[in-house]
């Protein structure tokens, strides 16, 4: 697939949403272009960038939760990456997100038309890695799918062993920021955020990456930063992947915080932190039993 023809697949894209074929499409295009990268050409560096930020919505989805506050009822979302280990399908996402869920009266916890009993489907929780895993089936994603094409994403290798070698490396972070987002009672139509920047800082269980809040603005299109930074809330349980020279890509971390308004920056759990099952590593857990 030539430039022109990877064009044409994203123009359809945005007209029409994913679908099996363009996330086929994509990936070719990826792995074709990457053998022959060009550092050089920053706009041919562009294009695969574009590329690959459009293919990662096909993993992420958005979630809302709809609760009563004051006998009103009131809309909160976030984001959360769909994952296939061994044939277990799961959607990973905050502690916090599903302590929002917990902690309210009549609330209702959805990914596109799919209505999630977490009471029931609650995998696994962890406090201090700030991670949660909810179960689900095929079906659900059929249903999920009536709403935006998604699909699981299915790690081929493992992520790196030490992830100290992350910083200065270029990942994207995605989600669905709450400044592009317009949720109603009953779906989220709302817009996909994804943003690449450089690791400044990687831990056991915390990558920081830094946020250039001028580039931001051109992105999601708006004009006070303050505001901005605040309506960014939707990305947590978003997802942080990296594409390697070879055309692969890994996902590297889940989205769990903002740095606060003197540093603009993301904050993730390494995803490593996640096995199988969608059970999460117990011994990070220092509120476990309290």
């Amino acid at each position: 697939m030539d430039d022109q023809e990877l064009i044409k697949v994203l123009e359809s894209v945005h007209k029409e949403g994913l679908n099996s074929e363009t996330v086929t499409q994509i990936k070719s295009f990826l792995k074709e272009r990457l053998r022959q990268v060009d550092e050089s050409n920053e706009e041919y560096s562009d294009l695969v960038a574009t590329a690959f930020q459009t293919l990662l919505k096909a993993y992420v989805c958005p979630i809302v939760i709809i609760y009563e506050d004051k006998d009103k009822r009131k809309i909160e979302n976030a984001s959360g990456v769909l994952m296939d280990i061994n044939e277990s399908l799961f959607l990973v996402t905050n502690k916090h997100v599903t302590d929002f869920y917990f902690n309210n009266e009549n609330c209702i916890f959805k990914v596109g038309d799919l209505q999630i009993d977490l009471a029931t489907l609650l995998i696994d929780v962890n406090e201090t890695l700030d991670l949660a895993t909810i179960s689900l089936s095929y079906d659900d994603l059929k249903t999920i799918n009536a709403t935006c094409y998604k699909e699981p994403f299915r790690p081929q290798s493992g992520p790196p062993s030490n992830f100290s070698e992350l910083i200065g490396e270029v990942v994207t972070v995605v989600g669905y920021p709450g400044v592009l987002r317009h949720d109603n009672m009953q779906e989220s139509v709302l817009g996909f955020g994804a943003y690449s920047g450089p690791v400044s800082d990687a831990s056991e269980i915390s990558i920081t990456i830094p946020i250039d809040m001028d580039q931001v603005v051109k992105l999601f299109g708006e004009d006070d930063q303050e505001l901005l930074r605040i309506r960014l809330g939707g990305f947590s349980g978003g997802g942080v992947f990296i594409l390697k020279n070879d055309g692969e890509f890994h996902l590297v971390g889940i989205i769990k915080e903002d740095l606060g308004s003197f540093l603009y920056g993301l904050k993730a759990t390494p995803s490593n932190m996640i096995c199988k099952n969608g059970m999460i590593v117990a011994q990070y857990d220092l509120y476990k039993g309290r």
